[in-house]
């Protein structure tokens, strides 16, 4: 079957040693959740229980860090809380997206990828190798301010085929951390995403990318001897 996005919900934090990110309405165990964090201090190691880790990017350069997790849903409480890990650059977003039709057995991801871009964009994708026509390719942008100015910026995808799941920029925060999550079924090759605005000059950028495992369809026999289907 193909693996088909419901709904997200997303959240910011400016202070605090932590994050809370509510789960995604209607979510129902066996729903597959991605989460998106991005913190503007790449120095800082969040952590958050009961979580898979697909893929961390942040070279120190630069404060950033991108991460994306993942879950199977299962007896869901209403939020999720990921500590900062950090006292300094504690401003973060973060997104739940659920999805549905997600392989359950065996891994559910086919590959990971990262990017890291410098200021100002755009911020591109990388290619996901391996990638297979029904698998479903999610990529996280995470970007903030380098230069600590607290100006205004906006992210946007390139339309078409991919699909804008959160577009999230923090507000009152010096280094505005942001998050754009965007999806394409069969897409092996990234998106391309832009910024503006006052700011767009000084956003750093770190994407990740994951590609799904979709769940194969029910496979249809006959049955020996009768004639009739029979779902094996």
């Amino acid at each position: 079957m193909a693996i088909t996005f419901h709904n997200s919900t997303t959240a910011f934090s400016n202070t605090g040693p932590s994050i809370t990110v509510p789960v995604p309405a209607d979510t129902v165990d066996g729903d597959f959740l991605v989460l998106s964090y991005v913190n503007n201090q790449s120095a800082s190691t969040p952590t958050l229980a009961g979580w898979n880790l697909a893929v961390t990017v942040g070279d120190g350069t630069i404060d950033v860090l991108s991460r994306l997790y993942w879950r199977r849903a299962s007896g869901e409480s209403a939020s999720h809380t990921i500590t900062k890990g950090s006292t300094y650059g504690v401003e973060s977003v973060a997104a739940i997206s659920r999805y549905k039709g997600v392989a359950v057995s065996g891994s559910p991801i086919r590959t990971t990828g990262n990017a890291i871009m410098r200021r100002g964009g755009p911020y591109t994708g990388p290619a996901l190798s391996g990638f297979m026509p029904t698998d479903l390719a999610i990529h996280s942008c995470g970007t903030a301010l380098s230069s600590w100015a607290g100006r205004d910026y906006t992210l946007a995808g390139p339309g078409g085929a991919w699909a804008e799941r959160v577009n999230l920029v923090s507000t009152d925060a010096t280094a505005t951390p942001a998050v754009i999550v965007l999806d394409q079924l069969g897409a092996g090759t990234g998106p391309t995403i832009t910024s503006s605005g006052v700011g767009a000059y000084d956003a750093a950028g770190r994407i990740a990318a994951i590609a799904l495992i979709a769940e194969p369809d029910a496979t249809v026999k006959p049955f020996q001897g009768w004639g009739v289907p029979a779902y094996w």
